[in-house]
């Protein structure tokens, strides 16, 4: 089933340019909100809890006016309950590239009249913004993986990750030839989360096509910004170089994706560039250990209680390189290409811990028997 939602005007506002990240953990609301409408929400194929507004999902947004565009793949990233002054209602974040590569983020208040709120709090010119930041955001919630087909240096050549066993060597670049200690192959929906990044041959290197999952770390060097980070390489997330040009989000209805654990956090040549092995971290202990379920194989479960067999025999490892968030690698990568910076009231506070993500009450359109309140949308479909 997909799910379209039609948004009242009055519900959503947009952050473009450099409105985007102008502060810490923040950004402005364009100005002023009703420059932008028509405001179209819809799920992807796929997505099994199209209202339930989780961080990490993904849906297509369609809006007009100022910056109005199409952004495939948007993902939410903050989704909340808000009560300002005893007016109450939900506020979902969406973060997404537009189609000139561009970084957007788009407010929908299902319940909450944003564009009162916005004028209440508009003072001397200045636009008020928003908390784009969620203590659960999306980049603690997937562990790294290559897609299937792709190809690591081993002794010898290059092989598919699906290919390999533990036991296997690899070439890493900082230990040489190493065993794998643990390989896990897992089939899931392309969709949302588990949409992969896809880098075009030779955008940072590649001599193909590389796919891996959106969290999965790629060796940057950055010599002059050593000091900064302690190190003159860093590891940014796939995701950070997404420029809706030659790396995009690729859905697909289907995808297999590889785990590769060694004795250490290794960095890998996949495809011509340096990929990090798994991280064996709390989040690949979530992440692998969910597959250890209800609607999982015998051969899956077996691997995740090998896997969590061996977690707890292990101590964390520690880095390979230093770690940069999403947001701290779009900085970084928009710095080393020479694009402007994103620069500097608020609906949203910091990121809750306990945030309560927002489950969209079908009966609650404009004009329907809904409840106390606002209504949450003008109208919505179901194919």
């Amino acid at each position: 089933m997909t799910l379209t939602i039609y948004a009242i005007d009055s519900q959503f506002a947009a952050a473009t340019g450099s409105n985007v990240n102008s502060g810490a953990g923040t950004s402005t609301f364009d100005y002023p909100p009703s420059s932008t409408h028509s405001l179209i929400i819809q799920s992807l194929p796929g997505d099994t809890t199209p209202y339930l507004f989780s961080p990490g999902d993904t849906y297509t947004l369609t809006f007009s006016g100022q910056g109005g565009d199409t952004i495939t793949a948007a993902t939410v990233i903050r989704s909340d309950y808000i009560n300002v002054g005893g007016d109450e209602g939900y506020a979902i974040v969406f973060e997404g590239v537009d189609s000139d590569g561009d970084l957007t983020h788009l407010v929908w208040t299902p319940e909450f009249d944003l564009e009162s709120w916005y004028f209440n709090n508009f003072d001397a010119g200045n636009s008020p913004g928003f908390y784009n930041t969620d203590t659960n955001a999306s980049t603690t919630y997937q562990a790294v993986c290559f897609e299937a087909s792709m190809r690591v240096e081993v002794p010898g050549g290059m092989r598919a990750v699906a290919a390999l066993r533990p036991g296997d060597l690899v070439t890493t670049y900082d230990g040489g030839a190493q065993a794998l200690q643990f390989v896990a192959a897992r089939r899931v929906r392309g969709w949302g989360r588990h949409a992969p990044v896809e880098f075009a041959p030779g955008l940072v290197g590649n001599t193909r096509a590389l796919v891996v999952s959106q969290q999965h770390r790629i060796l940057v060097s950055v010599p002059e910004k050593a000091e900064t980070y302690g190190a003159p390489q860093v590891l940014v997330p796939a995701v950070a170089f997404v420029d809706g040009e030659g790396v995009r989000v690729r859905p697909r209805d289907w995808i297999t994706y590889v785990h590769l654990l060694f004795e250490g956090h290794e960095l890998v040549n996949c495809e011509g560039v340096a990929c990090e092995s798994l991280y064996l971290g709390a989040m690949a202990q979530r992440v692998l250990g969910a597959v250890d379920g209800p609607g999982h194989d015998e051969r899956m479960a077996g691997e995740a209680e090998a896997f969590l067999d061996l977690f707890a025999a292990r101590a964390g490892q520690r880095p390979a390189r230093p770690f940069l968030t999403m947001r701290e690698g779009v900085s970084l990568l928009r710095a080393l290409s020479g694009r402007p910076a994103r620069q500097g009231a608020m609906l949203l506070g910091p990121g809750q811990k306990n945030a309560r993500p927002y489950r969209l009450d079908p009966g609650r359109g404009l004009g329907g028997p809904g409840g106390a309140g606002l209504p949450a949308f003008a109208s919505l479909v179901e194919a």
